[in-house]
């Protein structure tokens, strides 16, 4: 048997053990474990009662930070599904109808044209320019000019007419007319819109512009268009005359027929001949020429020379070689009243050559050779070529010597 005084050690160890579980058992049950998938108390507290919390989720704080990214607003790397309402969706995730096109109709080519422009001439008030043409195209809508206006005060429209032809020239009937006024000083190509004008295919015409300022056009002297030449008046189209005398001036210009999806087939081109005729000072019956087609028929002297006296003696009064030759077109020759001189012709509708003197055959030949003449002529149009009396200085023609050589060649 223990003594009694272990018996109440044991015993009092046993109480102090027993104190000290009482005194931590109260703090272990105090301490509450939050389960899983619950919301702490306190600052992180459930949105249904605290929505402005900085952790709501993105229903209700679209613009939150740490919100999950499917919930997310469009952003940066939102999917454009999930995007709220009245944000614009990107680009690549919507399906746009590409914008379409406006259809243009084509540039319709032209007709007729001359584009080169190595040099210009003016035209202002009285002073008018022309330019013949002939179409391929029975309809005739626009026409482009190359003009400049540097030197224009160009608050004065710019006029525009389209004429009939009258051998080679154009003639005082006025098919079309129309007026622009010019933009800005400087050199472009001026539009001129014609009303759809009726024109027959292969036959000559004319545009002709005129001005109260001072416009120019650009031109080329070469002859890079050979189906018309440049003219000018300078009595506002009362009479006119070929530009410097020489049918190789072409005016910078385009002329188009109605834009159409039709193909326009061109006339068919021109087989061109080439004559020479030896136009005799002693036959009064002169030379002939048939226009075989229609078109521009170019004249040209390619030698020869003539004088009044059958015998070279100055007390006789002879004043020297000429080339001078009068032309009658479509009509016999006319034949002035008789004068102390005897029979000559006058009245000619054209002439070509030279009318001065020189002192010899070689010095007149030299002098008439390469004048040239365009003259537009409809099938089986004629000419008769004969040499020329000057009405102010007539002769007796029956009394010539010498003969001049004319090369025709045509129809452009």
């Amino acid at each position: 048997m223990k003594p009694r005084f272990e018996l109440s050690k044991w015993l009092l160890l046993g109480a102090v053990v027993l104190t000290m579980m009482a005194i931590a058992l109260p703090g272990c049950a105090s301490e509450e474990v939050t389960p899983v998938g619950e919301e702490p108390a306190g600052a992180g507290a459930p949105v249904e009662e605290e929505p402005g919390g900085a952790g709501a989720p993105a229903e209700e704080e679209p613009g939150g930070a740490g919100a999950p990214a499917e919930e997310e607003p469009a952003g940066a790397g939102a999917p454009a599904e999930e995007e709220p309402a009245g944000v614009e969706p990107p680009l690549e995730e919507e399906e746009v109808e590409p914008e379409s096109t406006p259809t243009h109709a084509p540039a319709p080519a032209p007709d007729q044209s001359q584009t080169s422009t190595p040099g210009n001439t003016g035209l202002e008030g009285d002073w008018m320019l022309s330019q013949g043409f002939i179409p391929s195209v029975p309809v005739l809508a626009s026409v482009e000019v190359y003009i400049g206006s540097v030197h224009a005060d160009i608050s004065y429209p710019l006029t525009l007419q389209i004429r009939s032809d009258n051998n080679g020239l154009p003639s005082g009937t006025i098919l079309a007319s129309t007026s622009v006024t010019v933009a800005q000083e400087g050199w472009e190509w001026i539009t001129f819109s014609l009303p759809d004008l009726p024109v027959n295919p292969g036959t000559g015409y004319h545009l002709v512009l005129y001005s109260v300022s001072n416009y120019h056009t650009g031109l080329d002297s070469t002859n890079p268009y050979p189906h018309g030449y440049m003219g000018y008046s300078t009595d506002a189209g009362a009479t006119w005359k070929m530009l410097h005398d020489n049918p190789d001036y072409d005016m910078a210009f385009r002329i188009y027929g109605p834009l159409s999806e039709e193909t326009v087939t061109p006339a068919p081109a021109l087989e061109p001949i080439e004559v020479e005729l030896e136009v005799d000072s002693t036959n009064p019956e002169g030379v002939k020429f048939i226009a075989p087609e229609s078109g521009s028929y170019t004249l040209t002297i390619v030698g020869g020379a003539y004088h009044y006296w059958g015998i070279v003696d100055p007390a006789q009064g002879f004043k020297g070689w000429r080339t001078l030759i009068d032309l009658y077109i479509n009509r016999p020759i006319d034949w002035g009243i008789p004068d102390e001189w005897g029979l000559h012709p006058v009245n000619s509708d054209r002439t070509i050559g030279l009318g001065d003197y020189y002192s010899t055959f070689q010095e007149a030949q030299a002098a008439g050779w390469g004048s040239s003449l365009v003259i537009h002529l409809d099938k089986n149009d004629y000419i008769i070529t004969i040499v020329s009396m000057i009405e102010s200085d007539p002769d007796y023609y029956f009394d010539n010597t010498g003969a001049v050589k004319i090369r025709i060649s045509g129809p452009y």
